[in-house]
């Protein structure tokens, strides 16, 4: 599943790499996330609860963020040991300049492979297409 989302900021490119760059701060604007900590090795351990159809999961997931002046890269993976249910996002942010502005990209790919990836695609897509919307909406928000 890919998906793409575009949206006009409030501030220039380094206002909005300003918050960008506080990792603890934007994964906590997408529905669902608990408990962010910082692992040893640099990365990040993130906790997701919700519900998908008729399932409660739990996925805790590794992140590794990268970013450089044009991009920020977020790569998480996890499992949901209730429904052995395996997660891989790639979510790709860009702040492009626009005037004395900015326009924040979002693309993001996910990958779900055992019973939430056979039995729950379509409330998966729905879902994740949900939570970038939210992420956008939140970092918009932000940046006013």
């Amino acid at each position: 599943m890919r998906f793409h989302h575009s949206l006009p900021l409030g501030v220039g490119p380094k206002d909005a790499w300003v918050l960008l760059r506080q990792v603890e701060r934007v994964v906590a604007f997408i529905p669902g996330v608990e408990d962010v900590e910082r692992t040893e090795l640099g990365g990040y351990r993130v906790q997701v609860r919700d519900r998908v159809g008729p399932f409660q999961v739990h996925f805790p997931l590794d992140l590794a963020v990268t970013w450089d002046e044009l991009q920020y890269q977020v790569l998480a993976s996890g499992q949901d040991p209730a429904t052995k249910s395996y997660m891989v996002m790639d979510v790709r942010v860009q702040v492009m300049p626009e005037g004395e502005a900015s326009v924040l990209d979002i693309d993001a790919s996910l990958q779900v492979t055992g019973r939430l990836g056979t039995l729950g695609q379509s409330v998966m897509t729905r879902m994740f297409e949900h939570k970038i919307d939210a992420l956008a909406e939140n970092l918009q928000r932000q940046l006013v």
